[in-house]
């Protein structure tokens, strides 16, 4: 998040102070509904030397305020699926009702 006060940019916490286990290469990420972040990243599946595939992964973060930071709460980690190993992301678009 950017701190509009220091002009700097901070790494999301959690409410203990600790740090998010974010991917630092996100594929994707778009605004969710309710202050909700979500994070798509591609992870390569090896089979011996050769790569054949990736996992998609989603990481749903909830956003929320604790003095003059902003903290994260991972809601839900997972894989969504697998893909050959020549798909990426084009572009992420949030849809809701």
């Amino acid at each position: 998040w950017f701190n509009t006060t220091l002009n700097v940019w901070r790494r999301l916490l959690d409410r203990d102070g600790k740090q998010l286990p974010f991917i630092f290469h996100a594929d994707a990420k778009a605004e969710y509904e309710d202050g909700k972040l979500v994070i798509l990243y591609m992870l390569r599946e090896k089979e011996i030397y050769h790569t054949v595939a990736k996992s998609v992964r989603c990481m749903l973060v909830s956003l929320h305020r604790s003095g003059d930071m902003i903290c994260g709460t991972v809601d839900w980690s997972g894989t969504m699926g697998t893909v050959p190993d020549s798909v990426n992301f084009l572009h992420c678009l949030a849809v809701s009702d």
